[in-house]
């Protein structure tokens, strides 16, 4: 079967996995409905709330700062104090807010589009009552602000082609394709708005030097940046984002990621193989949305990173078993972890056998045509076939891809896990190389801190070198500033800034002073004396600028 394939299979750019996220607001008195769409993996979110109605909103611009929509929809009955919050900016880019008609807000036309929710694994045969139970089971049907948001919202992604559809004769109409719906959970999670991100240096957004709106800004020197370079996966980074967003307050967790870090500190070897295995697992839901959209074309490589992101997986998955062999000393607090018990769970026949069913679509040979007599006397009998070629490789390409459709929950799960490990791995590095101690958690409202240290302080020398990378500072003079900074602390002699332009320098200054000592000044000539000098100073002149 030929497929697409890139000109230099070594060479492949770790796929763009940036957040792509829509979502609906509508407010009715005090009451909220929001959904949100992700388009990477292709879930919905829905959640109905309270809002201040002051004018602020903070509510709604702590959701903003969580989510980071792209484009924001709401109706254009919406009071204008309420589409200012919608569109204003706090400290990242302020999203894109789309008015529509409101019709499309309403109940009966939001009930109408979600009754048409396709959601995976749902059989196609179930009837009406059965559909509503299962939705049912997925979000709160009874919340009218919650319906009007998300049928509102699959409107909208249908008609401006953000989410796949399908035909269902039974319904007469497209289906919206949906990978799951969850309820937007408030609990257990610290909500932290945009300011206090910024102003703890958790996040630090750095502009891009042009402010013509070309480029991109980057993560700055921020708590965030700090951990998110030790994430070897797209998929990590994201996670660890939304860790930071939205941090985690449940005791049991936090007490389970602790105790992950206090074990892995101790295991090198593991820690390194598991760091060069998740290298390679790529990002699987992104993968998972080419394959089962019918409007992108997957290719050869496409099918190459999917089948060695799985390898890399059940690869994860025997390092963690070797390593808890080997470690018979802490052997039970490794088998409690919780990441552990998932990776340990994954079930890898199914996975083999998952990679087996495309472990030949990733072929990448050249092919050649040529003509021969024989070629063109088959050609006078049969014709030319190479279109009824390309119908059967589309074919066997397209069953492939439903196979694969069929399992994606398997192999998302995988992918999660494989991110949660990633952001574990990148906890305990840092806390390794900054030698952080343990804290001993309680839900108490006072804190006893001995010994403190300034996370980011400590990360640098000099909160001065800070302040001067963010201005901009060339890195060679903070480089020259760390290092006398180092001097100066282990009471060491600073050390001369030695160039090749400076380093002739010195030896023609060296060679002027010998000349100087070794003068008569009894019995020698002056004036030739200072010719020679003058002479000597202009050739080295000379020579420095050539």
């Amino acid at each position: 079967m030929r497929l697409p394939v890139m000109d230099d299979l070594e060479v492949i750019d770790e796929i763009n996995s940036e957040a792509q996220v829509y979502m609906a607001c509508i407010l009715q008195g005090h009451k909220l409905g929001v959904a949100y769409y992700d388009a990477n993996s292709r879930e919905l979110f829905v959640l109905d709330s309270w809002e201040d109605g002051y004018g602020e909103f903070s509510f709604v611009q702590l959701l903003k700062h969580q989510v980071q929509p792209l484009v924001i929809y709401t109706s254009t009955k919406m009071d204008e104090s309420f589409l200012a919050a919608l569109g204003r900016k706090e400290v990242s880019e302020a999203p894109e807010v789309k008015l529509v008609k409101s019709s499309i807000f309403s109940y009966e036309h939001a009930w109408h589009r979600l009754s048409f929710l396709h959601v995976h694994g749902m059989p196609e045969d179930l009837s009406h009552k059965e559909r509503t139970y299962l939705l049912n089971s997925m979000m709160n049907l009874d919340s009218e602000m919650q319906v009007r948001a998300a049928g509102g919202l699959l409107t909208m992604l249908q008609e401006e082609l953000l989410v796949d559809t399908i035909d269902m004769k039974k319904y007469e109409t497209c289906t919206i394709q949906i990978q799951t719906i969850s309820e937007i959970s408030l609990d257990r999670f610290l909500m932290i708005d945009a300011a206090t991100h910024y102003a703890l240096q958790i996040f630090q957004v750095d502009k891009h030097p042009s402010y013509m709106g070309i480029g991109k800004s980057k993560e700055g020197f921020s708590l965030f940046g700090m951990f998110v370079d030790k994430c070897v996966t797209s998929m990590g980074r994201c996670l660890l984002r939304r860790w930071f967003l939205r941090p985690i307050i449940d005791l049991d967790v936090l007490n389970d990621r602790l105790e992950f870090i206090s074990i892995f500190w101790h295991c090198d070897e593991m820690v390194a193989a598991l760091y060069d295995t998740l290298k390679h697992v790529k990002d699987i839901p992104h993968l998972l949305k080419k394959f089962c959209s019918p409007s992108s074309m997957s290719t050869s490589v496409d099918w190459q990173q999917l089948s060695k992101s799985i390898c890399s997986i059940l690869h994860i998955q025997g390092i963690v078993e070797v390593g808890i062999s080997q470690r018979q000393h802490d052997k039970d607090g490794m088998l409690k972890l919780a990441t552990v018990k998932k990776i340990l769970l994954l079930p890898s026949d199914e996975m083999l056998h998952i990679n087996d069913l495309f472990s030949g679509a990733d072929k990448s040979e050249e092919e050649f045509f040529y003509r021969t007599s024989k070629t063109k006397e088959l050609d006078s009998v049969l014709g030319d076939i190479y279109h009824k070629i390309l119908d059967m490789e589309r074919a066997i390409l397209r069953d492939l891809e439903l196979r694969v459709e069929s399992v994606s929950l398997l192999l998302i799960e995988a992918a999660s896990i494989a991110a949660e490990l990633d952001c574990l791995l990148s906890l305990t590095s840092i806390a390794r190389e900054y030698n952080y101690v343990r804290p001993t958690l309680t839900d108490g409202n006072v804190l006893h801190i001995k010994n403190g240290r300034l996370v980011l302080g400590h990360a640098l020398p000099s909160f001065g070198l800070h302040c001067a990378e963010l201005a901009g500072v060339a890195f060679e003079i903070l480089n020259r500033a760390s290092s006398t900074l180092g001097q100066i602390q282990n009471c060491q002699p600073i050390q001369r800034i030695c160039s090749e332009k400076m380093a002739l320098k010195d030896k023609h200054y060296r060679v002027l002073v010998e000349n100087l000592l070794k003068f008569d000044c009894k019995h020698g000539n002056v004036k030739e004396f200072l010719a020679h000098i003058f002479s000597s100073d202009i050739d080295f002149a000379q020579e420095s600028t050539s």
